[in-house]
């Protein structure tokens, strides 16, 4: 069976309305979308088979993230794909096959540009569209009957592991800041040390309550960590240690930090483990 694709377009006008998953749940009257419908070139596509918004509702999500994370490509998303995905501005609209009509063929036009079309990894994905909040933050709807992945482990912040490295932070930025004082000729170089710890001291206390409690989460596909941060297994191209910090490189290039990790090695060996393959 040829697996479904979801189709990425970008719109050359603006539109005043949008249809996402929730404006569907939530709204008593379906938008008039013949006008969208023209811009396509599509008489009769299923609009609820699609979803119509403008990019700037994913807030600091990117649009090739969203799509990652909704629709579950078959394929990790390529550089050069991502970057034309990314770089849409304005309306975007993304279809599944089902709603272009039988016999119909999705172009590009004067009113719309295909930027892609994207292989699906599973059959039947129309219960999974995703939803645009329209506040700033995407996400993908649950669903009662989805297999929830079971966590492999969980790698947290190590707060001793904090601390040690903000103490080591403190004493190099003292150094510094007694150094230019002296290369300045001023009399007070002592003050340089004040002014370098308080300094490190602010920041590691304003930023202990996130960083020194950050939980990354390893399933059998993904890496979900904070701040909505989803790394697919099959994406990573290379794991590496930096400091007390294990960092995450994607084949797009995307670099992520698993932070103040007491014993980095193993949790290299862990993720590798889960991937099923070494990465170096």
């Amino acid at each position: 069976m040829t697996a479904p694709k979801l189709h990425v377009v970008a719109l050359n006008e603006g539109f005043e309305i949008s249809t996402t998953f929730l404006s569907r749940e939530s709204d008593a009257d379906s938008p008039d979308l013949s006008a969208l419908a023209e811009a396509l070139n599509l008489p009769g596509v299923d609009t609820a088979q699609l979803e119509l918004f403008a990019v700037e509702d994913l807030g600091d999500m990117r649009l090739s993230d969203y799509i990652t994370e909704a629709f579950a490509p078959k394929d990790p998303i390529g550089a050069d794909t991502r970057a034309r995905i990314n770089a849409v501005g304005g309306h975007v609209v993304l279809l599944l096959d089902r709603a272009i009509p039988e016999g119909a063929a999705l172009r590009s036009g004067p009113r719309a540009r295909l930027i892609a079309s994207l292989p699906l990894l599973e059959a039947d994905h129309s219960a999974d569209l995703p939803k645009a909040d329209l506040t700033g933050r995407a996400s993908v709807p649950d669903r009662e009957d989805a297999p929830q992945e079971a966590a492999l482990a969980h790698f947290t912040a190590d707060r001793k592991t904090y601390w040690r490295d903000h103490a080591w932070l403190a004493a190099i930025a003292m150094a510094l800041g007694m150094a230019a004082l002296w290369i300045v000729g001023n009399p007070h170089v002592w003050t340089g040390a004040i002014g370098g710890l308080f300094a490190v001291a602010v920041r590691a206390f304003y930023l202990a309550s996130d960083e020194a409690t950050a939980q990354w989460v390893l399933t059998d596909t993904a890496l979900k960590g904070p701040d909505n941060r989803h790394v697919r297994l099959n994406e990573i191209a290379r794991l590496r240690t930096l400091g007390s910090a294990v960092q995450i490189i994607t084949r797009a290039g995307d670099k992520h930090l698993i932070k103040y990790m007491a014993d980095r090695p193993a949790v290299v060996a862990r993720i590798e483990r889960a991937a099923g393959r070494t990465l170096s």
